[in-house]
């Protein structure tokens, strides 16, 4: 892979904490990448990123559409954006924002604000990730000559110099990394997704969009739905969906409906808390028009 393949960190392996046990049971896929094969028009794709979360800190995060990181403000939220190709200079992205809160540390605060989805080149590129690794993907996008060829190897290059990412107050390392790339290619899109886990094993799934049967999704996710989650190593799955069959804007209010059922058990009380907190869909068709939504479970 040339000389694009340097490491950006060392991640230590750590242990799987004990807030998990707080929980029997849930429906929790923590942050979440989707590449679904829409069966209302078989040539495009539809690019999902769902962010959930337990904690206040998580919960207190929110979903923004802006061409540059630099123009995030309270003001800058926008639920929907269509774009033609080569119309725009910049193409826009969606950025995950923290709120502070007053017990912030240095920690907490070096994860305020993550690219979630950057589209370069008029969509001939478009990066996923829950986290700090989507700037490494941009920048080994923008350098190496090669990436478009060999995405595959830097995908998990850029996972494995990360490693899993570490989480909550005691820093252990228990959350898997995620991350995605999407193409165009001459005969439609392909797409890569992988993942590294806290026990550091690295997965990968790649091909083209095609490859998915229409209605059908490849998911990579931190957790994973009905599962003891906190043992489960990271996976990449295809699934059949029931997301609406007509448009873009009917399958955004299914899956969205759908979300917003993720809920996590408290193993004293019973109590079921709903954990989602917003996500982002991009539809692209093969001629590189976009159309991209946002939701947020605190404003809308």
């Amino acid at each position: 892979m040339g000389k694009c393949d340097e490491c950006l960190q060392d991640a230590p392996i750590g242990v799987i904490s004990n807030d998990f046990m707080k929980f029997s049971k849930g429906k929790y896929s923590g942050r979440e990448i989707a590449v679904h094969r829409p069966a209302w028009d078989e040539d495009g794709v539809v690019i999902r990123y769902k962010l959930s979360g337990r904690s206040d800190g998580s919960k207190s995060r929110e979903m923004l559409i802006s061409k540059d990181v630099r123009d995030l403000d309270d003001k800058c939220y926008t639920k929907s954006m269509t774009v033609y190709p080569s119309s725009e200079k910049e193409m826009p992205n969606v950025y995950v924002k923290t709120s502070p809160l007053a017990e912030s540390d240095d920690y907490t605060r070096a994860y305020q604000i993550y690219t979630a989805i950057q589209t370069l080149d008029d969509s001939e590129f478009i990066l996923i990730s829950n986290g700090h690794q989507t700037d490494s993907l941009i920048e080994r996008a923008r350098k190496c000559a090669d990436f478009h060829y060999h995405k595959d190897e830097y995908l998990k290059a850029v996972l494995n110099a990360w490693g899993p990412e570490t989480d909550g107050p005691n820093k252990s390392v228990q959350t898997s990394r995620i991350a995605g790339i999407v193409t165009m290619e001459k005969n439609g899109f392909d797409y890569s997704l992988g993942a590294i886990d806290r026990y550091h094993n690295t997965i990968m799934r790649s091909g083209p969009v095609k490859s998915i049967e229409p209605g059908h999704t490849a998911i990579v996710s931190t957790y994973r739905h009905d599962t003891p989650w906190m043992d489960i190593p990271a996976e990449v799955r295809v699934v059949g969906e029931s997301l609406g069959e007509q448009s873009f804007s009917e399958e955004v209010e299914e899956s969205w409906k759908d979300a917003k059922q993720e809920t996590v058990t408290l193993r004293k009380t019973g109590e079921e808390i709903p954990v989602i907190a917003s996500m982002a869909w991009l539809y692209v068709q093969d001629d590189g028009k976009m159309q991209l939504q946002v939701r947020d479970a605190f404003k809308d």
